[in-house]
């Protein structure tokens, strides 16, 4: 999950001294716990998914920024830290209550990844986060031909039409629509003994169990 904190001036307790800010999408990170992985592996990975959300610190539009000195993130590898929290993001998955602890940060290195089986912050600078971070993209996507091809067949004007609905009555009509089958896929016929051509249809008889 990403989160940046806001430090406040006015606070009740040590844990309420910053503000926490949740932002973009949380991002799932491939993990076998029978396998040893390191620190630098983990950051790696968590970079590749953001890559393109990442304004380039060679970009023309960032480096004429003014504040382009006040980012610290230029120095480092990485424009975020990573630190282990509980489910919620809000408090350390390491560290005791008591410690006000609001999540342990590792480095990138070659030591071996801690896995506390919870969940890992994407913590960002003020700084980094707005210079770099580009929230338009978050909604960027890459469309299968698959979902090309079934607009195409509601809306034969503009089959690129984002307003072109998929509706579940079409992909259930698909799902039960009779199939013939090619050579590969012939019928074995007990009778002849022989592979013979065949149609396949799959019917829904009721609904499963909520």
């Amino acid at each position: 999950m990403h989160r940046r904190l806001e430090r406040q001036e006015r606070y009740v307790s040590p844990m309420t001294r910053h503000k926490i800010i949740f932002f973009g999408q949380p991002i799932l990170i491939p993990y076998n716990s029978e396998s040893k992985i390191t620190n630098e592996h983990i950051y790696k990975i968590v970079y590749k998914q953001l890559e393109r959300l990442l304004r380039k610190s060679s970009d023309s539009l960032y480096t004429s920024n003014h504040e382009f000195n006040c980012d610290d993130s230029v120095k480092e590898r990485y424009p975020f830290v990573l630190k282990h929290v509980i489910e919620d993001g809000k408090k350390c998955s390491i560290c005791s209550w008591n410690r006000f602890c609001l999540g342990c940060s590792f480095e990138s290195n070659t030591k071996e990844f801690n896995n506390t089986g919870d969940s890992i912050a994407i913590e960002w600078e003020s700084a980094a986060y707005y210079l770099r971070y580009l929230s338009n993209r978050e909604q960027d996507v890459e469309i299968h031909s698959s979902v090309k091809l079934t607009r195409s067949l509601n809306n034969d004007s503009n089959p690129d039409e984002l307003s072109s609905i998929v509706r579940l009555e079409d992909c259930l009509e698909s799902f039960i629509k009779w199939e013939n089958l090619d050579q590969k896929e012939m019928f074995n016929c007990k009778i002849c003994k022989k592979l013979q051509p065949a149609d396949k249809k799959l019917d829904i008889w009721k609904l499963p169990h909520t």
